[in-house]
């Protein structure tokens, strides 16, 4: 990337994993979350990809780089419309 991306120009990357920093909830979903992130890794995927991203486009070279996270928002459909108390 660093090689074709012109002067001033961006690199972007998006959704890079980061299983490490994963909070499942409820707590009974942790299981399943530790049983998907351990069958990735199987596959030689890197489930803590996100935290070291800055790193490897630092490596290359990349000025100006800049990371965040994106957080969820999660409800439930039957929650909505009511009245808080």
């Amino acid at each position: 990337m660093r090689r074709v991306v012109k002067p001033g120009g961006w690199v972007v990357a998006l959704a890079e994993p980061d299983y490490g920093g994963r909070i499942d909830y409820p707590d009974q979903l942790s299981a399943l979350g530790w049983k998907q992130a351990s069958a990735l890794s199987a596959q030689g995927a890197d489930t803590n990809a996100g935290r070291k991203l800055a790193g490897w486009l630092a490596e290359t070279g990349l000025k100006g780089i800049q990371t965040g996270l994106l957080g969820g928002q999660w409800g439930h459909a039957s929650f909505r419309g009511r009245p808080r108390k």
